[in-house]
């Protein structure tokens, strides 16, 4: 579901990168840039208007300028925002991403699980283990019972 929702996605932002390329960050910036070049002009033109000593237009200009500021401050917001939205979107992607390959990675778990078959070779270790432990007794027996052997026979030479 999320996967064919990336692709229309991606075909959107096709589709808005060939007929409407002015809402995209990219384009926002070089408007932000437009603005501000426009309103050095206009200022040149509060100037040539407050040597004319033509208040009206120059406070209409003044308040053009303010208006053209905050414009451009709106168009930063608006490009973070689409930014912001663009990395909690790849962000979102990752994480389901990272969820298909834990879900497989569980199933691989399983099934190698299933091919050890863990309770039986862990029987089978303990089976292993009893008889180790046997066989550990068995030496040790047999070492005791030549010790034995000695010890008698070296006590029957005193004795003698």
């Amino acid at each position: 579901m999320l996967t064919r929702w990336v692709k229309r996605r991606r075909v959107a932002k096709c589709a808005a990168d060939c007929s409407i390329t002015r809402i995209l960050p990219e384009n926002i910036e070089g408007q932000g840039k437009d603005v501000q070049r426009e309103e050095k002009g206009v200022q040149k033109a509060i100037r040539e208007a407050a040597k004319r000593n033509d208040m009206g237009s120059a406070k209409a200009l003044a308040k053009e300028i303010v208006m053209s500021r905050k414009a451009v401050n709106r168009l930063y917001e608006n490009k973070a925002q689409l930014n912001s939205i663009s990395m909690h979107l790849g962000e979102s992607v990752a994480i389901a991403r990272t969820v298909g390959h834990l879900s497989k990675s569980a199933e691989v778990m399983k099934l190698v699980n299933n091919l050890m078959k863990a309770p039986q070779m862990a029987a089978t270790m303990q089976e292993f283990s009893k008889e180790m432990i046997k066989e550990e007794a068995i030496v040790e027996g047999a070492d005791d019972e030549e010790e034995l052997e000695e010890i008698r026979a070296r006590l029957a030479r005193v004795r003698s």
